[in-house]
């Protein structure tokens, strides 16, 4: 069980076309539970057809401080980079699993506000103390390149994992254990 002398608080985002119960999400935050985290897994609006402006619009309610963890998948990774471009404040850690660097051309995205502009990554990664690029290397809707754009951007290694698709999984006992280590959890 987790014995940390601050209540450490994990945010799990999903992307297009998901919900917090889909993936690896329920399993991955029941198991931080079971730690003793606190962990929220918020459901965007609109996710077939994404907007970032009510993607933030949600978030905005939510409290964020140096002791949280930011967990995205797809365009919620992305998601977290347009939030923390904005965010004033900083984070501990944030974890960015298959992550999307364009619209891949699909139309509900093209008008999603996710890619009006670059990414400023300088601002980006101060915001921060640690960043993790998960990218699997048989994505079926991203190529490696994505991850490969994102972990430059932020000057970190790309984590690349063999055969995991998009990583829709169930289980992501990898990405747990990255946690764990990463946060003295036993």
């Amino acid at each position: 069980m987790l014995r940390l002398s601050y209540m450490k608080k994990f945010y799990i985002f999903h992307g297009t076309g998901g919900s917090s119960a889909g993936n690896w999400f329920p399993w991955l935050k029941g198991e931080l539970e079971h730690c003793g985290c606190e962990v929220v897994a918020p459901d965007f609006p609109d996710s077939e057809s994404p907007n970032l402006t009510n993607w933030l619009n949600l978030v905005n309610s939510l409290e964020f401080d140096e002791n949280c963890c930011l967990i995205g998948h797809s365009l919620g990774a992305t998601f977290i980079l347009r939030f923390l471009e904005k965010f004033p404040g900083k984070v501990d850690q944030v974890y960015l699993v298959g992550g999307a660097m364009g619209h891949l051309g699909w139309p509900n995205l093209v008008n999603s506000g996710f890619f009006d502009a670059d990414f400023p990554w300088h601002v980006i990664k101060n915001k921060a103390n640690r960043f993790f690029v998960l990218t699997s290397d048989d994505d079926p809707f991203l190529n490696i390149g994505h991850g490969e754009k994102i972990s430059r951007g932020l000057g970190v290694q790309n984590l690349i994992f063999p055969k995991t698709n998009h990583f829709m999984i169930k289980e992501f006992p990898e990405l747990l254990e990255l946690i764990k280590k990463e946060n003295e959890i036993k």
